[in-house]
């Protein structure tokens, strides 16, 4: 996949796409051949700034056997990665990935020279290759034999990802471990190691205005001595303090989220600390201090009551988010007799589990999840020690029974789940099981170090498994609004961009009748029915 140094090679620990569609008549210059759908993106990194682009995916008519090398005028560009639903679970998915190799960088003439030979060399190691692929498990490849004709023939519609600048925010002082923009997209916050948590607001400009400061951006550069084609473009937005002083922890800011109406704000600290601010002034609203080990991982309730809190003591917190009272602390939970498919001849015995990871999951957040129509929580990071296996994976809370702290199914991993991260778009149920009994469909992805799952409340096994993204660990991820792309980011300071096929995934579902579905009438939990079913038959006899 292409290099693109998001933040100059270091680390992106977080990163946040906006919820809502891009409405701007004035479209990216490389983004304007049918209008494509346009998203925005903000990234943190240890680089102490925040960045902010927009990204869309161009389709362009390319012959499938030839290939251009990169050259200084080349327009940078990224093929993303193809998932197809497989008709059955498979441990080596398959992957299509695309033949274009562009870097978005700032290179000087030396590394451009040498970009240009790399590719060319990779050119012909490519074309020597391609004589001896076949056609193999439905897999359409070129024959050796048939080149000639696939070249004036084979000329199909690719996807390319098209990156623009907007934005480089500057103000922490530390390495900025969380960012997030708000539901309605007028803000954004961050959070640094400092303990400082900054709210950002878009400064409305006119178009000549903007055209003004790119031209003064150029020339400060000018005057510092330095070249601005070796440096970040000059910025196209302004992003400013929504109020004066920042809003101050103890410790490191380890997670943040926005109420549904985007008037307040949540975050956790390692101060041992939950509070709420609201967004406009940074007036704190309450703050809860007695946790015995600090939280990383918090999301709001979409319908504006809960506040949900996973801590590295293994324990997950429900909270009332008008008034700051603890309801239900999830620590140890009594599980009933349930099979592990993973694990052949394996099950969970009926007693009583410390459910979550201990501190020695090293992971930045544990990125627990609502779903869009709220009556589903997705908690990551479990961890059950069964006779010598050790069980990963993601438990899912219904709502109804939030204050029961009884999980609904278990979602298994191979690996410790760091974050899930459900898709905003609902789907019909299709014919055939359905696991959580749901009245529509929810796809998530789960994040591992080194793999990420796509999962359906459908099906207990996973659909897609996709690895080798990186070399080194993820550390987030997100949806876009309409589903379609997944963003992984990494130590490595890169961004994957997986796209997912809606048509594969099911017809999408009434959201509004999804969330009148969800409530004290939800269907009980998956685990526990047979528990009651074996209770029903002992009161019989």
């Amino acid at each position: 996949m292409p290099r693109i140094f998001w933040h100059d090679r270091q680390a992106i620990l977080s990163i946040d796409v906006l919820q809502q569609r891009q409405t701007e008549t004035k479209k990216l210059e490389r983004c304007d051949q049918n209008q494509p759908t346009m998203y925005k993106i903000v990234t943190a990194s240890m680089q102490k700034e925040i960045r902010v682009w927009n990204f869309c995916f161009v389709e362009k008519f390319l012959a499938s056997s030839t290939k251009k090398p990169m050259t200084s005028n080349t327009e940078p560009k990224i093929v993303p990665i193809q998932i197809e639903k497989p008709s059955a679970i498979s441990s080596k998915p398959q992957l299509q990935i695309g033949d274009d190799e562009d870097s978005i960088m700032f290179l000087d003439d030396t590394e451009k020279e040498n970009e240009t030979k790399k590719s060319e060399a990779d050119d012909a190691n490519c074309k020597m290759e391609t004589e001896h692929v076949r056609k193999q498990n439905g897999e359409i490849e070129v024959d050796g034999s048939n080149r000639k004709a696939d070249r004036q023939a084979s000329i199909v519609p690719q996807k390319t990802l098209s990156v623009e600048f907007l934005s480089n925010i500057e103000s922490h002082r530390g390495t900025t471990n969380v960012v997030r923009f708000s539901p309605n997209g007028a803000y954004i916050a961050s959070g640094d190691a400092d303990g400082f948590l900054y709210v950002w607001k878009l400064e409305q400009q006119s178009v000549a205005e903007s055209e003004v400061q790119v031209v003064e951006g150029v020339t400060e550069e000018r005057k510092r001595g330095g070249d601005p084609e070796m440096d970040i473009p000059p910025n196209k937005e302004t992003w400013v303090r929504a109020f004066r002083s920042p809003i101050r922890h103890d410790g490191d800011v380890t997670g943040l989220c926005w109420s549904p109406d985007s008037q307040m704000l949540a975050s956790v600290s390692m101060d041992d600390s939950v509070a709420v601010h609201r967004a406009d002034s940074g007036k704190r609203v309450w703050a809860v201090r007695n946790f015995r080990h600090f939280a990383n991982g918090i999301v709001w309730d979409p319908r504006g009551k809960y506040l949900v809190a996973m801590s590295t003591d293994r324990r997950m917190d429900v909270l009332d988010a008008v008034k700051g009272t603890r309801l239900r602390c999830c620590h140890q939970i009594e599980l009933p007799t349930t099979p592990l498919r993973r694990f052949d001849g394996t099950e969970i015995h009926q007693k009583l589990y410390k459910v979550f990871h201990d501190d020695q999951l090293f992971a930045f957040q544990r990125g627990v999840e609502f779903s869009p129509c709220g009556g589903v929580v997705l908690a990551p990071a479990v961890h059950l020690e069964v006779a010598a296996l050790n069980v990963y994976g993601v438990f899912a809370f219904l709502r109804s029974e939030l204050d029961r702290c009884r999980p609904a199914a278990l979602f298994q991993s191979a690996k410790p789940a760091i974050q899930a991260k459900c898709s905003p778009v609902l789907y019909r149920l299709e014919h055939g099981p359905n696991f959580l009994g749901l009245s529509h469909r929810l796809i998530f992805a789960v994040l591992c170090r080194d793999s990420v799952l796509l999962y359906s409340s459908q099906n207990e096994f996973p659909l897609a498994y996709i690895e080798n993204l990186q070399y080194d660990k993820l550390t987030s991820m997100a949806w876009t609004p309409d589903g379609r792309v997944l963003v992984v980011s990494s130590m490595e300071g890169f961004n994957s961009f997986i796209t997912v096929d809606l048509a594969k995934l099911g017809i999408p579902s009434d959201q509004q009748s999804a969330i009148a579905f969800v409530g004290d009438d939800t269907p009980m939990s998956p685990l526990y029915k047979a528990k009651k079913q074996i209770r029903k038959r002992c009161t019989e006899k």
